[in-house]
C-alpha cells in the first residue's frame, strides 16, 4: 500500500520536512506522518480547495472530507496560498494569518523572457490579431465555458481577438 511505502521512504530517508502541492490526498497523508513522526508538513494552495461543485466524485468525496481538510490545514506548519482570495477562505476556515504566506504562482522574467511573438503568429497565419490562449485542462473549476460565453462581448471590444 500507497502509505507503508511512503512510511518506509521517511524512516530510511530521514526526512524532516514535508511539502503539498495539494491538501488531498497528499497533505491527509502527511498530516497522519506528522502525528506519528512529528515530522512538520507544508501544504501550497490553489483554492479549487474551496470550490465545491457537485459534479465531481472527487469534488463530492473532498466536500464530505471538510473535517479532514480543517484538521490538515490547521496543523499544517505554514500553508502558501497562491492568491489573496485563497489566503481569505483559509482564514474563513479559521487557519491563523500567522500560519499562511502567500506565494504567487509565476516564473522568473529574467530568466524566461519572451520570444519574438511576431514569428509565432506568423507561422499560424495570426499577424496583426489579438492571441487570447488559454493552456490548463479541462476541468470544470477552471472556467474554460466562462472564457466562451463572454467572447462575443470581448470581440466587440477587441475586434482582431482570436482565442
Amino acid at each position: 500500500m500507497f502509505i507503508f511505502h511512503i512510511v518506509r521512504l521517511v524512516r530510511n530517508k530521514k526526512i524532516d520536512k514535508i511539502l503539498n502541492v495539494m491538501w488531498f490526498p497528499c497533505g491527509v497523508i502527511s498530516f497522519l506522518i506528522w502525528r506519528v513522526f512529528k515530522i512538520p508538513y507544508f501544504i501550497s494552495a490553489h483554492g479549487s480547495e474551496f470550490l465545491d461543485d457537485k459534479t465531481s466524485l472527487k469534488r463530492r468525496i473532498k466536500r464530505a472530507l471538510s473535517w479532514l481538510k480543517f484538521l490538515t490545514m490547521k496543523n499544517a506548519k505554514r500553508i502558501f496560498p497562491v492568491s489573496r482570495y485563497t489566503r481569505n477562505r483559509l482564514l474563513e476556515l479559521r487557519i491563523p494569518s500567522s500560519q499562511i504566506t502567500i506565494v504567487p504562482n509565476g516564473v522568473d522574467i529574467n530568466k524566461f523572457v519572451p520570444k519574438d511573438t511576431n514569428i509565432s503568429k506568423a507561422h499560424w497565419g495570426l499577424e496583426g490579431k489579438k492571441v487570447l490562449l488559454t493552456v490548463a485542462r479541462l476541468d470544470l473549476h477552471k472556467g474554460h465555458d466562462v472564457v466562451i460565453r463572454s467572447l462575443p462581448q470581448v470581440v466587440e471590444k477587441i475586434p482582431d481577438i482570436v482565442y
